[in-house]
């Protein structure tokens, strides 16, 4: 029976392995289908792209979330998200847990993260250059999901103090 359970365990994880290799996870950062990145073209859609809003220290506020959260890159390129209340003021962080994957599919860099003071940074610094997907999964104290996929792009916005993946002017980004 134990033979039996360890082969099935085996093969259960030959499957996942596969199946990650074969770029069919969900968890994919390359996986472009939110639509919230640049676009070098113009189209007609019936579809709207994610409104941005910026929080009180430049970073992007994942306003579907509950607490809404703010993702910031810092100077180190690591990132910290801080809790806001309903006035987008930042407050202590609560007991949300925290992952991100970063980069170019076939070398990702996965970002964990840990409790600086009142905020959460990660233990990891973002990949090499100055755009590329990102996907950040937030699981709540009572157990909410929530997963927010954008181009972290890091280029200066030309007409507001706000790096481009917070930025919140009415431009192509």
């Amino acid at each position: 029976m134990k033979k039996i359970k360890t082969t099935l365990v085996a093969a259960l994880l030959t499957l996942g392995i596969a199946f990650i290799a074969t770029g069919e996870n969900s968890q994919d950062p390359a996986d472009h289908t939110d639509h919230d990145h640049d676009h070098d073209h113009d189209h007609d859609h019936d579809h709207d792209h994610p409104t941005i809003i910026a929080g009180p220290n430049g970073g992007r506020v994942f306003i579907d979330v509950s607490p809404e959260l703010e993702f910031l890159v810092t100077k180190e390129r690591k990132v910290q998200i801080t809790q806001l209340n309903d006035n987008h003021d930042p407050v202590a962080i609560g007991n949300q847990k925290v992952t991100a994957i970063a980069g170019d599919r076939t070398k990702p860099v996965i970002l964990s993260f840990a409790r600086e003071g009142n905020v959460l940074v990660s233990k990891q610094v973002l990949p090499e250059g100055s755009d590329f997907p990102i996907v950040v999964d937030i699981k709540s104290a009572d157990g909410t999901k929530f997963r927010e996929k954008f181009n972290l792009n890091l280029a200066e916005c030309p007409t507001c103090d706000n790096l481009e993946y917070a930025c919140e002017c009415d431009h192509h980004h």
